[in-house]
């Protein structure tokens, strides 16, 4: 990674405490080898399911869907927009989610989020320089509970950064997973910071690649030719996340239901997540694997070194 591009403890903490703000490296979605990933995870009874796709759209591909924001200044798209949508299952719970951020930066212009089983929920965030505009609506006893347009139990509200922050990227932590993907984090010793949108507060993310690893992999590609399973050893980098506050504010967390000890296996040269460990409030360590993906291109299995 260029120098220039290195955030280090020191140096992130004298900006934040000038000018307010971590500056990180450009992204280069180009350089991401898949455009679909599924990732499954298994503790005692319980099993959560993810699926994440994104794409690079023309601006225009969401005119008429990004909200106005009564205050601030809402964060405004570039000519080209990085799209990633998400669906979660757990037990009782199903999330689906739609985050549009700039692919060149991270910073995030707006999520939907739709919640159905033991909670039905919707809620748009609308980025600003200066914060977060938030509306969620919920049915009301007797609505039909499938008909999110029609509930009448709606809220909405503005989330103070603290801070006017309006050169600054701020990602959503569903965007981490592409960010990191993108970004040149390449080899034992990278770094980068970034500012994270969490539970109505910034927090501070460190990224930091620890080493190299060779775990064992087994989840089925999908090409343009066909599918395979990859199963047998694979080189990846161990990334480590680190969350610090951002001000005075506590450090309050999670990345696909993890809060601590959060470390992903990126495959270096698809940029595949092949693995998430970390741990979970009440259940403790959890580890997260693919189980598919979808690549760009031909099928093949990246970094795969045994069988």
């Amino acid at each position: 990674m260029r120098q220039r591009y290195r955030v280090r403890f020191l140096s992130v903490a004298v900006m934040l405490a000038t000018a307010g703000g971590v500056e990180s490296a450009p992204l280069d979605p180009a350089r991401v080898g898949w455009s679909r990933v599924g990732l499954e995870a298994h503790k005692l009874f319980i099993k959560a399911t993810t699926v994440a796709d994104w794409s690079v759209e023309d601006a225009g591909s969401v005119a008429g869907r990004l909200a106005q924001s009564p205050e601030g200044v809402a964060v405004a798209p570039g000519a080209k927009i990085l799209t990633v949508n998400y669906h979660a299952e757990l037990p009782g719970l199903k999330s689906d989610t739609t985050l549009w951020m700039d692919p060149d930066t991270g910073n995030s212009l707006q999520y939907e989020v739709r919640d159905a089983g033991k909670r039905f929920r919707e809620r748009i965030v609308r980025f600003a320089g200066s914060g977060a505009f938030q509306r969620t609506r919920r049915p009301k006893p007797g609505e039909d509970e499938g008909t999110p347009a029609n509930w009448t139990d709606e809220t909405s509200g503005f989330w103070p950064y603290g801070q006017n922050l309006p050169r600054q990227p701020v990602l959503d932590s569903l965007g981490l997973l592409n960010f990191i993907a993108a970004s040149d984090l390449d080899r034992p010793g990278d770094q980068i910071e970034v500012l994270v949108f969490h539970r109505r507060a910034l927090v501070r993310v460190h990224l930091t690649v620890d080493g190299l690893l060779d775990p064992k992999v087994a989840y089925r590609a999908v090409g343009d030719d066909g599918r395979r399973t990859c199963k047998g050893t694979t080189r990846a980098l161990n990334i480590r996340l680190t969350v610090l506050p951002f001000g005075t504010e506590s450090a309050d967390f999670d990345f696909l239901g993890l809060t601590s000890d959060i470390a992903i296996y990126l495959e270096p040269q698809s940029r595949l997540p092949l693995r998430i460990e970390g741990r979970a409030k009440v259940i403790g360590r959890v580890t997260t694997n693919l189980k598919e993906a979808r690549l760009k291109g031909n099928v093949r299995c990246p970094g795969l070194t045994a069988t």
